[in-house]
Order: C-alpha cells, then structure tokens, then sequence
C-alpha cells in the first residue's frame, strides 16, 4: 500500500473521508479514485447518497458511509451554522477530506475545516478540463498518480462474454436527459438487424427514473417486434451490476448506467450525441464510441450503428474487446 502524503505537514494520510453526490453518472466516474484512494489509506470513508453508499461497501470501494443527505450534513453548507457535536468529533478524525461536492462560495469547505480537518481537497465536480472526466476527478488527490486510475472497479461474477454462448445482451435506450437519446425506432433497426443474424440472443432493456413516462409505449414496442427481451427498471445498483456482468454486450448512450456497464468491465458499445466524447466517454479499452456527426442524431442512420458494431470484428460471438 503506497501512502498519500500530506503535502504541507508531510504526514501520512490514514484516514480519508470522500465526499460525492451527484447523478449516477457522475458518481461512476468518482469510483476509479475512489478505488485508488482505497489502496493508498488504511481507511477510507463515504459522505454521499444512500444508494451509492450501500453500493460501494457492497463492492468494498470504501471501509463504510454516511448519508450526505442527513440534516446535520446539511447545516455544513450554511456558513457559521454550529456543526453537531457528533458530527464535528466524527469529521475532525480525519487526516484528509475529499470533496467533488458543488462549493462555488467555499462555504462547505470552511464549515468542515472548522471541524479540525487539517486537509481539504476539492475537486472539480463540473469537469471543465479537456482530458476523461475519470482523470480529471482523480486529479483532486495530490499525489494520486493518474496511472493509478483504473477504469474497472467492481469485481464479481466472471463475464461471460468471452467466448462464451451467454445468450444476453444489455440496451439502456434512455438517459438523464432527452437531448443525448437516439431515437428509440433506431435502437430497434438495430437489434433487428443482431436478432436476425443470432437469433438465440436475448436482451436485457435496462430503464430507471429517466424512463418511466415513456416506459409503456417503450414496452408496447418492444412486444409489437416479437423481439425475446426481460425489464431490468429501477433495480438497486448491486443488483444491475451482477445482472450487467452476465451480458456479453452493452449498448446505449452516454449515461450513469453505460458508466456503470463499463466498470463492471463488460465490454460496451455507446453512442454519443451532443456530449464531447473525449471528455465523457468511460474509460478502458473494452469501450468502443461512435459519435453523430456534428453531435446531430439524425446524421447518426442505424445501416451505419450496425456496421460500426461489425468492426474490425464480429462482437457477439467472443470478439475480444476494441478500443474506440
């Protein structure tokens, strides 16, 4: 285990609380320095949202977490508001706080120092750079090398894709927010077209909060193509992870669900619209992107998706993994 070193007082950093809300997708891209933080403390802690907090204890991302929703975590973002005698002892045991907390004022941040935290490290939660979000995230931790950011966190079950007769392939046709969808009829082009020439294959339709105005009429297409296809809607996020590990393909578009997909290591084909790629495509080499041209979906025709899948290889029989 490689220590990080406080970078004024020279003093080992033992005890790490980080701090992260946010999307999904936004949280995803914490867990490569989440991971790494990790390996380099004896403990680190979670300030975040319930669900992501149950989910990195369950995959043993961090030692445990708090609720960064609770009420006495929200008095830290008014400034001079007396902290709760608790929760002061509790965040002035730490050696080092991390935050990809919004904090345009610095409220939040003096709030906490003032609990006697003797390091704050902010990060930049909008991700103005130009290089992979993941990075540019991991750059809030000095000392944290950008080598050791990995873009595959979660361990579990074996991925079957490899080679193997697993018969599912995974589609999140929805994101958080209309603009950065491909139109459904597109995606069906699309699996029309792999049915046809596998017919043993099944989806898993992968839809959450996103979705739900338009979940029937996404259903109702769905059985009106007689494809062979099960909901996966609203599962807890351990749940997803092990469902996403069966697959032996992800497809979808630039979202927390396709970042999650590609930290299970699950090898992952995803469209991109109006976001830059370059800065929000998930990282490793077994994730492939294809971007519209100009960002404009309709320059984005599923004969071209479907070509786009078929190359340099055929990736439903236990093609190994491309890079983008």
């Amino acid at each position: 285990m490689s220590e990080l070193i406080h970078p004024r007082s020279g003093r080992q950093s033992r005890r790490v609380l980080a701090i992260r809300g946010g999307a999904l997708g936004d949280f995803i891209l914490t867990l490569p320095a989440l991971q790494a933080l990790r390996e380099s403390c004896e403990d680190l802690q979670l300030l975040t949202r319930p669900a992501y907090g149950i989910f990195a204890r369950e995959f043993d991302l961090v030692s445990g977490w708090r609720d960064l929703e609770a009420p006495d975590i929200a008095m830290l973002h008014v400034r001079g508001a007396p902290a709760d005698p608790s929760l002061r002892n509790w965040l002035g045991s730490f050696d080092r706080v991390v935050s990809w907390v919004p904090d345009p004022d610095g409220i939040f941040q003096e709030q906490i120092r003032r609990c006697g935290v003797p390091d704050f490290c902010q990060g930049d939660w909008r991700c103005a750079g130009s290089g992979p979000a993941a990075e540019q995230l991991a750059q809030a931790v000095p000392g944290l090398r950008l080598s050791m950011v990995n873009p595959v966190v979660l361990s579990g079950s074996p991925h079957l894709w490899a080679g193997s007769d697993a018969p599912w392939i995974a589609l999140h046709p929805g994101s958080g927010s209309p603009r950065k969808n491909w139109p459904l009829d597109c995606w069906l082009q699309v699996m029309q077209s792999l049915q046809q020439r596998e017919p043993g294959i099944r989806w898993r339709i992968v839809t959450g909060e996103a979705e739900e105005e338009r979940l029937n009429d996404l259903y109702a297409l769905l059985k009106k193509e007689g494809l062979p296809w099960e909901p996966l809607h609203g599962l807890p996020l351990t749940d997803l992870v092990r469902r996403l590990q069966e697959c032996r393909l992800f497809l979808g578009h630039d979202s927390g669900v396709a970042h999650l997909a590609a930290a299970c290591g699950v090898p992952c084909r995803i469209l991109f619209g109006p976001t830059d790629p370059a800065v929000w495509a998930p990282l490793g080499n077994h994730v492939r992107v294809l971007r519209a041209d100009q960002g404009n979906w309709s320059m984005l025709l599923p004969e071209a998706v479907i070509k786009w899948l078929d190359d340099p290889g055929p990736l439903l029989r236990g093609a190994g993994p491309a890079t983008s």
